[in-house]
């Protein structure tokens, strides 16, 4: 069951208790940020240990925002200074994206792929484009190399989200038709060799392996609820399968 918020009024508690999620209505990031937070210091204001408690986000820096908010909430009714983060109060308290958790929680000792790693891919098969092509140095061909690495990145940027969202290859490419889908075809396929090459996994890897239930988790606040991708969602209830959802979008 989903409970929505009615967006006239927010409430001055959250009633999470007995409820699978509960969605905050629309307001700034900022704000629904900090309602998330006092949501969970008033659990633990009521007697719920914060080792029962996950603050999740999709990106690294919502994460850590999120993370700050709850420790500042927390320290605030401690008289501490409120420059603290959640995980200072307890280490036993799931806080960090929904990736990194899930690869904390997981069995597969390969590493993350990187941003800089992703880059060093789209430079490696612009390189071959370049070699396969007997470009020069002149403004035309410096000119095509530019749109072909800007290709590649939207063609890295497919390959990645299509698991994300449960589409095939096709169906993704198929949402904008561009670049050229054998372009697509070939980078997914040196795209999975890299991965292989360098042993590390993507975040739809991670999202789609074993995870370790925490069955004592109460509550989980999740910001970025909005951007989060079906199988993310999934990988949470799996993740935390006890566990009351509020979902600032």
């Amino acid at each position: 069951m989903e409970i929505v918020a009615d967006n006239a009024a927010v409430p001055e508690k959250v009633q999470w208790r007995g409820l699978e999620s509960i969605r905050l209505p629309p307001m700034s990031p900022r704000l629904g940020r900090n309602l998330l937070a006092r949501t969970l210091a008033e659990a633990w204001q009521d007697g719920m240990e914060l080792g029962r408690m996950a603050a999740l986000a999709w990106r690294p820096g919502a994460a850590v925002a999120l993370s700050n908010a709850a420790g500042a909430a927390l320290a605030v009714r401690q008289g501490y200074p409120p420059d603290l983060q959640l995980e200072d109060f307890d280490s036993d308290v799931i806080v960090g994206t929904i990736g990194n958790v899930a690869h904390d929680r997981g069995d597969d000792p390969r590493e993350p792929i990187l941003r800089s790693e992703l880059d060093e891919m789209a430079d490696e098969y612009l390189a071959m484009i370049k070699k396969a092509t007997a470009l020069g140095d002149d403004p035309a061909a410096t000119k095509f190399l530019q749109q072909s690495r800007r290709r590649i990145e939207q063609a890295i940027s497919m390959i990645v989200r299509a698991p994300l969202f449960g589409r095939s290859l096709w169906e993704e490419w198929a949402l904008l038709k561009e670049p050229d889908y054998s372009m697509v075809a070939a980078l997914a396929e040196h795209y999975a060799d890299f991965k292989r090459d360098y042993d590390v996994v993507d975040v739809a890897d991670i999202l789609a392996a074993h995870v370790r239930p925490c069955e004592d988790c109460a509550l989980a606040v999740i910001d970025q609820a909005a951007i989060i991708p079906p199988l993310g969602f999934t990988t949470l209830r799996r993740m935390l399968p006890r566990a009351t959802f509020v979902l600032n979008t």
